[in-house]
């Protein structure tokens, strides 16, 4: 069976994952599983349904739809927790051409997070170090690379992130922010402000 990108072929999907690559109402997928064409396993004494990632890719290749889960798990991806309105902003403005996801709650963070980003970019500012640290170890487990914004407090505690993939302090270098991104992105745009 052929992987798709840098997805974790072990990964489980929910019937509302699903239906976001499907691009349908979660009903039509729980009608998919219920009448056996998605195949999976309902979690034992709830009514929560479970997707293996090769049933998935099964499913969509019978459908030709495969391109849908490519479409979905974008490989210019870029996550974005936490993060000021003026370095949204700025990242919106120049990378167009990327998947970038405005992350403002860690609810709506754990359930982005099994969604494999290409990067993701955390504002200690705005999210506590003990949630800091729990995400970047998450990503490091499933392979992904994060850029945590650091504050700007000196104390050693929030200076950095070992499970990070890089800390940049506060105020950020949006220079320094760009050459790291180009890494993994494969493109640099020179900055002159820094915010």
């Amino acid at each position: 069976m052929e992987s798709h990108r840098n997805v974790n072929v072990n990964r489980i999907y929910t019937t509302g994952q699903v239906s976001k690559i499907c691009r349908v109402a979660p009903r039509t997928v729980s009608k998919w599983f219920d009448t056996g064409k998605l195949e999976g396993y309902i979690i034992p004494e709830s009514k929560c349904r479970r997707i293996p990632y090769r049933c998935l890719v099964k499913f969509l290749k019978d459908n030709k739809m495969l391109n849908l889960l490519n479409d979905y798990i974008s490989p210019n991806r870029i996550c974005m927790l936490g993060c000021s309105e003026v370095l949204t902003h700025w990242v919106a403005q120049h990378y167009q051409d990327y998947d970038i996801h405005f992350i403002d709650s860690l609810f709506i963070a754990g359930t982005e997070m099994y969604i494999p980003p290409v990067i993701t970019i955390i504002d200690c500012n705005s999210i506590s170090m003990t949630d800091t640290v729990s995400i970047t170890e998450f990503l490091n487990k499933h392979h992904n690379r994060s850029i945590v914004l650091t504050r700007e407090d000196t104390t050693p505690e929030y200076s950095n992130v070992p499970s990070a993939t890089h800390c940049i302090p506060h105020p950020v270098n949006l220079d320094r922010l760009c050459k790291i991104l180009s890494t993994y992105l494969g493109d640099f745009l020179p900055a002159e402000e820094t915010t």
